[in-house]
């Protein structure tokens, strides 16, 4: 999504318009935290879930142009330790198995076929076997992290489908490589949130380079039935939040910025409603106030001159 050339409309309208000031404001926002190694960001406007969509699409957009320049091996993304549970490609059949041993073999040292996974597809009570996976099949022998339904014995039903937005703006390249690794790229956090939220964005539509899509071709949420899930929707402080560096959490509201912070990651952007003035409101701004200052506001400063974003009206922001 280029913010000067796309174009946008609600779904019950015919005419294209180009982005509003606002819209692309916090799509810039999104990939300029993207790019960061760890960031604070407080930002108060007068509506906070559709900030939290064009935030969430600009992490997405700049993660997938960033892997399309160079796509990293799989082996560097997948942190396999024995005991975990993974889908294991069988002929044309998806299986659960664990991994029981990770065997670096000194005879392929340098090679591609180390390090080789061992594992346990359980077939029934007492039908057991352990297959070999080298390195250089992981991509597409091995699923991390994805949604299936168990069926008898170790056979899983996933369903594989995923938009053709990846491979036509980007490449095949970067569509399989996010289906095989499978990362969450963005948590968003609010009470009950998931709703509010995929409602809201049913509502947009966009184009770019006579080629139209809706977000539901980018996000896919881990509250779904797809395999592949790039979004951890927390509803609630009891939510799980299993990695703590990788993915961007957006805070939507003064409630979830206050009262959820145990979904803290490395880079975290607090959306604040003005509209809501409350007592939750004001612990946010304090914690703000509190922080510790560093240069984050000097880049983000330069971030928005160099690429020419406007501050819209009504908007506070701050970067620590």
């Amino acid at each position: 999504m280029d913010g000067v050339t796309e174009k946008y409309r609600l779904s019950e309208n015919i005419t294209w318009e180009n982005l509003e000031v606002w819209m692309r404001f916090f799509y810039e926002i999104g990939k300029f935290v993207e790019n960061q190694d760890k960031i604070n960001l407080y930002i108060s406007y007068i509506e906070d879930i559709y900030p939290s969509i064009f935030l969430t699409k600009g992490v997405i957009d700049q993660y997938l142009e960033n892997i399309s320049y160079d796509i990293p091996s799989t082996s560097d993304v997948f942190q396999f330790e024995i005991g975990n549970i993974v889908l294991y490609k069988s002929d044309e059949e998806w299986l659960k198995a664990e991994i029981v041993d990770i065997i670096n073999d000194p005879l392929y040292a340098g090679d591609t076929l180390n390090p080789r996974l061992k594992l346990k597809v359980t077939l029934g009570k007492k039908n057991q076997y352990f297959p070999y996976v080298p390195k250089n099949r992981w991509s597409d022998r091995i699923k991390l992290n994805s949604n299936f339904k168990s069926t008898a014995g170790s056979m899983v039903k996933i369903n594989d489908n995923i938009s053709n937005y990846f491979s036509e703006k980007y490449s095949e390249e970067v569509a399989s490589y996010i289906q095989s690794t499978n990362l969450i790229l963005v948590n968003i956090i609010g009470h009950n949130i998931s709703e509010k939220f995929k409602s809201k964005l049913q509502l947009l539509e966009f184009s770019a380079f006579d080629y139209a899509y809706n977000l539901e071709e980018i996000f896919y949420f881990n509250d779904e039935d797809f395999s592949y899930r790039n979004i951890n929707m927390i509803k609630s402080k009891q939510s799980k939040n299993d990695d703590k560096k990788l993915p961007v959490s957006i805070y939507v509201g003064n409630n979830a910025s206050v009262t959820m912070l145990n979904s803290a990651t490395n880079r975290n952007i607090f959306v604040s409603n003005r509209r809501n003035k409350n007592s939750m409101r004001e612990i946010l701004l304090n914690n703000v106030n509190t922080s510790v200052k560093n240069e984050k506001q000097e880049f983000l400063r330069k971030y928005l001159e160099k690429n020419e974003v406007s501050i819209p009206k009504g908007v506070e922001i701050y970067a620590y």
